[in-house]
């Protein structure tokens, strides 16, 4: 399947308006910054849109399960040719760093590769994360607690 890659000034206005209002969600609404940012992969390639929100619903049910204010976004960042996926995450979490590694790992580690780390704002990771939303009509974002 052929899906068009767009990258219009539009389209990069609307990625950092929301990298912009995603950044500084947790601190208007909870009065504290995000606390992690993860990267997460597959081991074998991953297309269907269901199945990348099926996985972000478990994830978040999981923790959930373990953190009841647990909260943050996600993005599915498909690649230019339609082949393959993977997830970036801002998350806020009462868990300590270890706590927050075992429960994602626990979730996660039959399904592919995580990559976890504290977040520091000044590292603009969230406009790193935001970056292909909207190149493809695939390429899209949603918060954790609404996917459900």
């Amino acid at each position: 399947m052929n899906y068009k890659y767009n990258n219009t000034e539009r389209e990069i206005i609307h990625r950092e308006y929301i990298g912009k209002w995603i950044k500084n969600y947790s601190l208007e609404n909870y009065s504290k910054d995000w606390n992690y940012c993860l990267g997460l992969s597959y081991k074998n390639y991953v297309i269907s849109e269901r199945t990348c929100d099926k996985n972000m619903n478990e994830l978040y049910l999981k923790l959930s399960d373990i953190d009841i204010n647990i909260d943050g976004f996600y993005v599915n960042e498909f690649e230019k040719n339609g082949i393959g996926v993977h997830h970036h995450l801002i998350i806020k979490s009462d868990l300590d760093f270890n706590g927050f590694k075992r429960s994602i790992e626990r979730v996660w580690n039959n399904k592919g590769i995580c990559h976890i780390m504290e977040y520091k704002g000044s590292k603009d990771y969230i406009f790193y994360m935001v970056k292909h939303i909207g190149k493809t009509s695939r390429n899209t974002w949603n918060n954790l607690k609404i996917s459900n």
